[in-house]
């Protein structure tokens, strides 16, 4: 019975997150609420599924978004932000740099010069999960 029902809501928070990861007010508070289990159980549950924390998760699929946007070459910064659910390019651009070691405009550049921008931007996604579980708890 227990595993039924951290099967459940695992497949809640891959839910809910997906439906709220627009959104700039939606955080780790307004997970656990919606799932009505608390900050530390709902982060046993993600680091047994995905070896990081909550917060860490949401960041992660934020900025693969983004990455997709990006090799896409139609969005700018501010867009991006908008899309993704960064209130403002200052918390993008940190999170960006600090996560993938470039900068928004280094990759954009990377990926324009690219013959094949989606392999790279398949590339930059893996490490994103791989260095999230490595470095970002």
């Amino acid at each position: 019975m227990k595993a039924n029902k951290k099967q459940k809501i695992i497949t809640e928070i891959d839910d809910i997150i997906k439906q709220n990861i627009f959104d700039p007010q939606f955080n780790i508070c307004s997970l656990t609420a919606t799932l009505h289990v608390s900050w530390s159980y709902l982060d046993e549950i993600v680091w047994m599924k995905y070896g990081m924390s909550p917060h860490c998760l949401v960041e992660t699929i934020k900025l693969e978004i983004a990455l997709d946007l990006i090799g896409s070459y139609e969005s700018n910064i501010w867009q991006i932000c908008k899309i993704v659910g960064y209130g403002n390019p200052k918390t993008f651009r940190t999170a960006f740099k600090k996560r993938l070691n470039i900068t928004h405009g280094e990759c954009k550049k990377q990926f324009m010069q690219s013959e094949n921008s989606k392999a790279e931007v398949k590339v930059l996604k893996a490490s994103l999960w791989n260095n999230a579980k490595k470095n970002y708890p």
